[in-house]
């Protein structure tokens, strides 16, 4: 009941804002006396026009803001029109239902006399009556259209001139619910050419109980099209630009799907050397200098074990072994840290002890309000861990772990969790200079975690780690080459879906309905600018002298701050941890001075070690 309440508030105050915007519009261009502004009741019809009256009910929520009816002030139906347009924008925006929007229709029709307004919800957002879906083997597939998509990113973003589009595209399983096999199978893309590259939907399969059982049926629609667009070129205002495809992102079981390959965790299922995996209760990987394949291997099918068919993406531009990369979001975050963790908390033969995970979960606890406020997950105990999303597995890995860890593991598993992190850390950043550190480190980790564990870890998820480095080699950040957006995107389609049957017209229904209001259905934080303040969370930066300091005091364009005088390291294994500006900071200074934004480096938090007065340092990663 509550939710409803307050539901129906929000839908209340965003009427009450349009009606006071149009308002004042007319206010404005009718160039009314000042008296008109003051509070009243009614007003004479002199007083504003002729052709314009002026109600006000004043026990309705609803109109408290005044309503200006049947005006001439505005030319045409400029007034309505704007009114029924920005109604529209809203609805869509914000998802808001069929139902909903069909009774405040009612309630404006009831106090706004005179109004054009639809009658119902289909006409306001422009609901489609026509959509064509078709039935292919294990589901049903609707295409929108890759030429479609990026001409509609044309109108909401801007598009540089330099005469390429470079897509990358997305393709991934999503179930709609845990309680059956009800699915889709998006296939979604980015163009990295626009600066907010937010993902858009090219094609969605929807099955009841199955992933796509044809690939080629279920990717010809987007195959074809690409093909002729890769010919062609498409024309965006007025400048013909190239479409190419720069890589292909997706997890595991989705990859072995698009390239035809056998199961990841088959005796041949490495995507990218060919060694043969080992039953150790499970198939492991423990050769790690095993010959690589290539692309034109691939092709060939050089190797007849790794293939169980042909893949419908090749001949797109985009190698199958090098262009479809090996997300770190699901091999690294989802995969190795999870491992790790619950290894540690219930491991047969690695666990560490009660008092050590409550150890843990306390410092992740007590880090909480230190936490800048870039980040929207704060750290969550490990008695939560099978709860935990990717972006806390990512954050543990870079920024919680090596804190909350110290001292509680052992040192030669502290130093093999340093290593993960540290070039994780690397590939995650554009200089190129560390990407053969980072090689090395994966090398090390994947080497030793047989020795510091079981030989079971050698799992593909562990095993790919020695590889990852080569896409990192090839794209730059791994930042660039994820997973993330994607699956921010993609759990936007189950928020379309309103009803519990016909899921997929219904998600189409929304996604046109997007696009008429040209409205993006993925929001993304594009702003570079530091959060930086005086709270406890925000305060913490680097200078670029390589001073740490806290800020004390924010003016417009200043920061008053207090500079640590001490540095030490925090872990010198597998290297000194102050390469990253990793490090233990301490002895504050009493004095303060001014600086400017221009002289900061980058923004860290600030953990207190209670020991010593002294903070852990960790800079925020650069993308």
């Amino acid at each position: 009941m509550s939710a409803s309440r307050n539901r129906r508030r929000i839908i209340q105050s965003n009427v009450m804002k349009i009606q006071q915007e149009i308002h004042d519009k007319v206010l404005a261009q009718s160039n009314v006396s000042e008296e008109m502004e003051q509070p009243a009741l009614m007003l004479e019809e002199d007083e504003v026009g002729s052709n314009c009256q002026i109600f006000l009910q004043p026990n309705s929520k609803l109109n408290e803001v005044p309503l200006i009816l049947n005006s001439n002030l505005v030319e045409g139906d400029e007034l309505e029109v704007d009114l029924k347009d920005r109604l529209a924008n809203w609805a869509v925006q914000h998802n808001i239902t069929s139902t909903a929007i069909d009774d405040l229709l009612g309630i404006l029709s009831a106090h706004v006399t005179g109004s054009n307004l639809p009658k119902c919800a289909k006409g306001l957002v422009g609901t489609p009556k026509n959509y064509e879906i078709s039935e292919i083997q294990g589901g049903s597939y609707h295409h929108f259209g890759l030429k479609q998509k990026l001409l509609f990113l044309s109108k909401v973003f801007t598009i540089p001139r330099d005469g390429v589009l470079w897509i990358i595209l997305g393709i991934d399983g999503l179930p709609i619910s845990k309680s059956s096999k009800k699915q889709f199978w998006p296939i979604l893309g980015r163009c990295i050419n626009v600066a907010n590259n937010v993902p858009f939907l090219i094609g969605l399969y929807y099955s009841d109980n199955s992933k796509p059982v044809d690939v080629s049926e279920f990717l010809q629609p987007f195959v074809t099209e690409f093909k002729k667009l890769s010919q062609e070129g498409i024309r965006i205002n007025g400048i013909l630009y190239q479409v190419r495809l720069q890589c292909i992102v997706a997890d595991a079981p989705a990859r072995n799907l698009i390239k035809q390959t056998s199961a990841f965790n088959g005796y041949n299922g490495c995507d990218r050397c060919i060694d043969k995996g080992v039953w150790l209760g499970r198939v492991v990987f423990k050769n790690l200098q095993a010959d690589l394949r290539s692309d034109i291997g691939f092709v060939g099918q050089e190797d007849a074990n790794h293939h169980v068919g042909i893949s419908p993406l090749i001949g797109l531009g985009v190698g199958m072994v090098s262009g479809v990369v090996l997300d770190y979001m699901h091999l690294i975050c989802l995969g190795v840290v999870k491992k790790l963790l619950k290894c540690w908390k219930r491991g047969p033969m690695h666990k560490e002890g009660k008092y050590t995970i409550y150890e843990i979960s306390d410092r992740l606890i007590q880090l909480r309000k230190f936490v800048c406020s870039e980040f929207n997950r704060k750290p969550r105990p490990l008695s939560e861990l099978e709860f935990w999303k990717a972006t806390e597995l990512r954050n543990f890995l870079l920024y919680f772990g090596p804190f909350a860890l110290k001292g509680l593991l052992s040192s030669e598993k502290y130093e093999h969790f340093m290593a993960l992190s540290i070039a994780t850390r690397i590939l995650l950043s554009n200089n190129r200079n560390w990407y053969n550190y980072a090689r090395h480190l994966m090398f090390e980790f994947t080497k030793n975690i047989g020795k510091l564990y079981h030989d079971q870890f050698l799992v593909y998820n562990v095993h790919s780690l020695i590889h990852l480095t080569d896409d990192a080699d090839k794209f730059g950040s791994l930042e660039k080459v994820n997973a993330f957006a994607f699956e921010n995107s993609m759990q936007s389609l189950k928020k379309m879906l309103r009803g519990k049957s016909r899921h997929l017209p219904q998600v189409i229904r929304r996604v046109i309905e997007l696009e008429k209001s040209n409205v993006s259905n993925t929001t993304f934080r594009i702003e570079n600018n530091l959060h930086i303040s005086k709270k406890i969370n925000d305060r913490g930066c680097i200078l670029k002298t390589g001073c740490v300091v806290i800020v004390v005091k924010k003016s417009e364009n200043d920061f008053v701050v207090r500079k640590f005088k001490g540095q030490s390291e925090y872990f010198t294994k597998p290297c000194k941890g102050s390469k990253f500006m990793i490090q233990k900071v301490f002895n504050l200074a009493f004095r303060s001075t001014t600086i400017t934004q221009s002289e900061i480096r980058c923004k860290v938090m600030l953990f207190p070690i209670s020991a010593d007065n002294s903070f852990f340092c960790v800079p925020l990663c650069e993308e």
